[in-house]
């Protein structure tokens, strides 16, 4: 059997493996190595959930730190199937505390160790009371005034990295845990979105070798089942506590998907891994459930500027899209994008005044949020409105008040 040498991310000398141990080039197991990524310096995904936080103590909370006299804010972190409390002292250094155990009594919890803005790292809890994934967190000055931390973000300290070898070519990889602490937590496209982070590890790798990972090329995705490399697909097997991942060929059942509008572009979450439809046309693709992560619909006015609207799972700004089921050996259409409809909601409130919400919907139900961009930067100012009665009559004209 012929050795396969194997590079450590962030390591200088390489790992040749012996001829017993050897994985077959091309698949096999292929160890990996905790990477801590301190501050910012993280390759693999940025600050991933937001959370906003509010001045009032909440009942959850017992007891105030002992040495926090100054102003604080109070964020109650949503974290699998309960809240992790944090409290962010805003006195200059600003100091965060995190009640990791659960008791809500803060008394004698120390902050958190502090580089810049970024805390910890910590580890917050699992299920069934064992430990969870190590994180850090960063407070966001969202708002007017500098200081304010209105909101925190949060995401995991480190990640397992190592190369796997797939067709005679070495692939750079890395697998972020779950906030369960396992870095096994598979996708499941059948799933309810429910309290953010969800229960999946991420996977990334480097598909086109260039030494980095990049979200908009489909390198960094939820873990599933299988992965495609090239026009080849290989199950995924991570261990538990990400020290190794196994790669194996697989064949699946195949069908094939319609795409009905050429100015529609689509990424979506399967078993089978990340994918992206641009453009009219059928495609062959694996059997199974998908899920739109983003729909990007894009087109040219008459003077050849190019605009586009998107709505995307989750985060600030996001749409609502929809899942679609392919069968083996048949064809399914899917219909997104143009033609779009406004569609428009009115809400009457306590002091007379009227909530207008605006939405644009695509063919295929999906939901857009009402945010446009002409030759991919966004528009500076908000959309006008007009508001006309059943006879034509002009009743108020304007601009949005927030987008």
């Amino acid at each position: 059997m012929r050795n396969c040498p194997i590079w450590i991310l962030g390591g200088v000398a390489a790992i040749v493996m012996s001829a017993a141990a050897a994985p077959v080039c091309g698949q096999g197991e292929f160890p990996l190595k905790y990477v801590d990524a301190p501050d910012d310096a993280y390759p693999v995904l940025p600050f991933g959930l937001y959370w906003g936080g509010k001045d009032e103590r909440p009942d959850e909370v017992k007891a105030d730190p002992k040495d926090l006299t100054g102003p604080r804010r109070y964020f109650p972190l949503p974290w699998g199937d309960r809240h992790v409390m944090v409290i962010l002292d805003l006195t200059k250094p600003v100091k965060l505390y995190v009640d990791a155990a659960g008791t809500g009594d803060f008394s004698a919890v120390p902050p958190l160790t502090a580089s810049g803005l970024t805390f910890g790292p910590v580890t917050l809890p699992g299920p069934d009371g064992k430990p969870g994934a190590t994180v850090r967190f960063r407070p966001l000055e969202f708002g007017p005034a500098s200081g304010t931390f209105k909101n925190t973000a949060i995401r995991c300290a480190g990640y397992a990295a190592g190369e796997v070898a797939l067709a005679g070519q070495t692939y750079r990889v890395a697998v972020v845990q779950a906030w369960t602490g396992r870095y096994d937590e598979v996708y499941a496209v059948s799933a309810p979105p429910g309290d953010a982070p969800r229960r999946h590890a991420t996977f990334a790798i480097d598909l086109d070798r260039d030494g980095k990972f990049d979200p908009a090329r489909g390198e960094i995705r939820p873990l599933t089942p299988m992965v495609q490399v090239g026009d080849a697909y290989y199950a995924v097997r991570v261990a538990p506590d990400g020290s190794s991942v196994r790669l194996e060929k697989a064949n699946p059942e195949m069908g094939e998907v319609e795409i009905g509008s050429s100015e529609v572009q689509l990424t979506l979450d399967s078993d089978t891994g990340r994918h992206r439809l641009e453009g009219a046309g059928r495609r062959t693709m694996p059997a199974g459930r998908y899920e739109t992560v983003e729909i990007l619909c894009s087109r040219r006015d008459a003077s050849g500027s190019r605009w586009q609207v998107t709505t995307r799972q989750g985060g600030l700004g996001s749409g609502q899209g929809f899942h679609f089921q392919v069968e083996p050996g048949k064809v399914t259409p899917v219909a997104a994008g143009p033609p779009l409809a406004l569609k428009v909601e009115a809400q009457a409130g306590p002091a007379g005044e009227v909530e207008i919400t605006a939405s644009i919907l695509g063919q295929g139900g999906e939901r857009y949020f009402p945010r446009f961009e002409k030759e991919g930067a966004p528009l500076s100012l908000p959309p006008k409105f007009r508001i006309v009665d059943e006879t034509g009559k002009v009743l108020a004209t304007g601009s949005t008040g927030f987008l």
